[in-house]
């Protein structure tokens, strides 16, 4: 039933004024608002966003390449809904497996009497918010004659994208240091 069928019946006969004009237009308004308030509902949720899709990718910090479709911005966006909450050790090496490193993730603590014992690294009271992470990458690239070209860097790693991604979903107050193996 359209908007404007339903403003007529709402006008009583015995007025016997003629409102069709009126009606029309704002039965079409009405309309358009619906349609409107129905496409809203859609962008609510990441996976079906359009029109929004730029405000979600500046919440999530996801920033789409210059050629990357709809369907991947959505899904570069679900993904970082999906990697938000969790902040046990298990997890961040997971996402360091899922980008081909293998990591060895160490939290410091300071050096405590009953809990610390002789050869143990000392670290003052602010090492608690440390975490040390050494990274393996399994597919660095190096340059290796016959298979680069001229242009080629000599070496190159993806480990910024695995800084960043750290980085990004570490907690607030924690340092943390790579080391490169």
């Amino acid at each position: 039933m359209l908007h404007s069928d339903a403003l007529k019946s709402l006008i009583p006969l015995a007025l016997g004024a003629t409102h069709d004009q009126d009606i029309a237009l704002e039965g079409k308004r009405l309309d358009l608002a619906a349609d409107r308030g129905a496409k809203l509902l859609a962008e609510l949720f990441a996976n079906s966003t359009y029109d929004l899709l730029e405000v979600w990718e500046r919440i999530y910090a996801a920033a789409p390449a210059p050629n990357d479709s709809l369907l991947v911005r959505q899904n570069r966006i679900m993904q970082k809904m999906s990697e938000l909450g969790r902040l046990d050790r298990a997890y961040f090496v997971q996402i360091a497996t899922a980008l081909a490193y293998t990591i060895i993730l160490e939290e410091l603590h300071p050096f405590m009497p009953g809990w610390s014992y002789a050869g143990e690294e000392l670290g003052d009271n602010d090492s608690d918010w440390c975490w040390r992470v050494y990274y393996t990458e399994v597919n660095a690239y190096i340059f290796r004659a016959g298979e680069a070209t001229a242009g080629d860097y000599l070496s190159y790693s993806n480990a910024a994208v695995l800084m960043q991604i750290f980085n990004d979903l570490k907690p607030a107050d924690t340092f943390v240091e790579f080391i490169g193996a």
